[in-house]
């Protein structure tokens, strides 16, 4: 591999990870840890030499993932893309024997300190992959690579034609131009409907459905009570299924009441109304996000300007063949990450490519050492917050007062629609696996939306809770819940104190990753989104920023600080 951190995205070359011979190594190593047999400088040699094919595996997983994102018509990248996620339990069964035989070592401790620098001790009691869940976590993402395609197709078959559903309904109203409201055009758009269902949707939420039973399994091969608590272990959550509950109780009685309380909606609309919107270039944004990080942080400058100097971004208009959305990867060979977004061609644009950046400015800084997805997401979150503070530094008046505004009411938005779609998961794999049904997901949709309040409740169904984060990473959604409230704080405290909040933010950036979530939120000063009177400040400090005035009663806390 080319030299770390100078590596060029068009100078990756994409080959087939070698599954079986990197098992083979990894088994060796086992085995000789295992036996004893040798000293320990011989056996610490082995773990050393597994670094490189573990990347190797690791980088063209992620590669072959966000080539298939960039363009999902790629037969050759498709094709690859499910060998690679279907092969992969295997090898994550491989890695996990490798730390189960460390940790039974006599050398454990030393195998901490001198090569995974965390404790390993958890795995003295085995792992949890044994034979029965390799095979249904490969099943697992058979089904996941099958939801990646579906999901994908923007095209459908129409009366012998082949077309996206917009274009197919435009053609409709185009045809009853004369009659919009007729009984023809009704009946014409009911078959447009029904032939989507037939071949898009239906077949989705069947897979959701079958999708939600293995996992179910999943957690019965693992003797776990519910898959909950598998799904927690791997996002790397250290709270329980309890304080989610809680959280999303204050979700529901102090975000709930202010998202929909009209003074505040109409202060946000009228706000976006008195703007002039403009559609930024591609160029444009890509370089004023470069001045603001230059004006406002060396370090952050230093680091975008990296990612531009080798091209260690994907960032496009909206194609039928990409991926509508927004993510960051690290390739691990080469210690560098990797942004891909897709662009809306409006100023909404300035915040989804700050969110990523802080991503790609965690993974710079930290590599994968940062396991939290709570953690993860502040650096995002709290980069766009952040940044909306700076942008006057090189955009327009307009253009500063709409980021600002629709900043603090995504995060609301996100609190709400992210909460509920936890809220559901939540209910859903606490499902017995016979009541593991379409009618039953749908009532769940219906009941948590009722309780959130939205107000077309009856309309929710299957189809109302499946999407990229609850197909393919189960409870990933929690972590927007909790971070949002860290990276409001951050806000608040940049309001305070120019360069406070950042302050903050790069304490977490270079914290002693090893630590727990909670402990490093602490280092940074930060507070605990668990604590019972944090969503209620927050909230009363966003509702301050739109009306001047607080919504609760007592007002905020923050504010008297």
């Amino acid at each position: 591999y080319p030299d770390r951190r100078t590596v060029n995205f068009e100078d990756i070359v994409y080959t087939r990870p070698d599954f079986d011979g990197t098992i083979r190594i990894f088994n060796e190593a086992i085995d000789l840890i295992s036996k004893n047999e040798v000293a320990y400088a011989q056996q610490l040699d082995a773990l050393k030499e597994l670094g490189a094919p573990y990347e190797s595996i690791s980088t063209m997983y992620n590669y072959i993932e966000a080539k298939k994102l960039a363009n999902s018509q790629d037969a050759t990248v498709s094709e690859e893309h499910a060998f690679v996620t279907v092969n992969y339990p295997r090898f994550a069964s491989a890695v996990e024997n490798l730390f189960v035989a460390c940790a039974r070592s006599p050398y454990a401790r030393e195998f901490e300190k001198d090569y995974f620098q965390e404790d390993i001790s958890d795995y003295e009691d085995g792992g949890l992959l044994n034979e029965e869940a390799v095979t249904l976590l490969s099943r697992e993402a058979e089904l996941e690579a099958e939801y990646s395609s579906l999901s994908s197709k923007k095209t459908f078959e129409y009366k012998d034609k082949v077309g996206t559903y917009d274009e197919f309904l435009a053609q409709i109203h185009k045809k009853y131009e004369s009659m919009p409201d007729s009984a023809q055009f009704w009946s014409e758009k009911t078959m447009l409907d029904m032939a989507y269902n037939e071949q898009v949707t239906e077949p989705i939420n069947n897979l959701y459905v079958e999708l939600v039973k293995v996992r179910h399994q999943i957690a019965d091969a693992l003797d776990e009570e519910t898959y909950l608590n598998f799904a927690y272990k791997e996002n790397g959550y250290e709270y329980t299924v309890s304080d989610m509950k809680h959280l999303l109780w204050r979700i529901k009685s102090y975000v709930a009441p202010i998202y929909w309380d009209s003074a505040f909606y109409s202060a946000y609309t009228l706000k976006m109304q008195s703007l002039d919107h403009t559609r930024p270039t591609r160029t444009e944004l890509i370089n004023s996000l470069y001045t603001i990080y230059q004006l406002t942080d060396n370090e952050l400058g230093d680091i975008y300007a990296f990612m531009l100097q080798y091209g260690l971004y994907d960032i496009e208009r909206e194609s039928s063949a990409r991926y509508n959305g927004a993510f960051t990867t690290y390739f691990a060979s080469y210690d560098a990450p990797y942004l891909f977004a897709t662009l809306k061609q409006t100023n909404s644009d300035y915040l989804t490519l700050s969110h990523e950046f802080g991503h790609f400015v965690n993974y710079f800084t930290n590599g994968t050492a940062s396991s939290s997805l709570d953690l993860q997401e502040i650096y995002s979150q709290g980069l766009e917050l952040l940044t909306t503070k700076h942008t006057n530094k090189a955009l327009p008046q307009d253009v500063t007062v709409f980021l600002k505004y629709e900043s603090l009411y995504n995060a609301i938005r996100t609190l709400m629609v992210q909460g509920y779609y936890s809220e559901v998961e939540l209910r859903i794999y606490s499902l017995a696996y016979e009541d593991i049904t379409k009618d039953n997901i749908s009532l769940i949709a219906r009941e948590v939306a009722e309780e959130y309040g939205f107000g077309n409740a009856e309309t929710f169904d299957i189809g109302a809770v499946i999407l990229q984060h609850t197909v393919l990473r189960p409870t990933y959604v929690q972590s927007y819940c909790t971070s949002i409230l860290s990276a409001l704080e951050l806000y608040v405290a940049e309001t305070r104190e120019s360069g406070k909040g950042f302050e903050k933010y790069k304490a977490l950036l270079h914290a002693d990753q090893s630590l727990s979530y909670l402990e490093i939120l602490e280092t940074a000063g930060l507070t605990s989104p668990f604590e019972c009177d944090l969503v209620k400040t927050l909230m009363d400090e966003v509702y301050f920023e739109f009306l001047g005035r607080h919504y609760f009663a007592n007002g905020s806390d923050l504010n008297a600080a």
